[in-house]
């Protein structure tokens, strides 16, 4: 957390820091550009926007205080309904965003987020290159 902290104080002053890892969940907190290296091959370099194609894949709405009659109505308007806790998580594509937003206002629900659905990068780099094997190093004996 700490190394984090720094890399994030540096980029806000306008510093360059080269940062190596596997934890992609980090490269998307702290790169504003990422290189992609698979096999010693780069793959993608520039933002990590542009590397995605970052498209929605609908949204996410966060609701708090779900009536059952809320949950009833937000039924044929959305793609997924969870329930987690004393809330709700309604997926639903970018045309019905409107109305399940104004459903949530009708029936006195308490709108607490929402977040558009995007490809993170393990998942793009799972897509990619997820099938490839290491060469040689997994049908190697001893």
């Amino acid at each position: 957390r700490e190394v984090r902290e720094i890399i994030l104080e540096l980029r806000a002053r306008g510093k360059t820091i080269c940062f190596s890892t596997h934890v992609l969940s980090d490269v998307e907190a702290l790169c504003d550009r990422v290189a992609i290296l698979n096999n010693g091959r780069l793959h993608g370099l520039g933002e990590l926007d542009e590397i995605l194609k970052l498209e929605t894949a609908g949204n996410e709405v966060l609701v708090g205080q779900p009536s059952a009659a809320l949950a009833g109505a937000l039924q044929p308007l959305a793609q997924e309904i969870l329930k987690a806790g004393d809330k709700l998580s309604v997926r639903v594509g970018e045309e019905q965003l409107h109305a399940v937003i104004d459903c949530v206002r009708q029936h006195g629900g308490r709108l607490l987020a929402v977040h558009p659905l995007r490809s993170s990068l393990e998942e793009y780099f799972f897509e990619e290159f997820g099938t490839e094997k290491v060469p040689d190093l997994l049908d190697k004996e001893g």
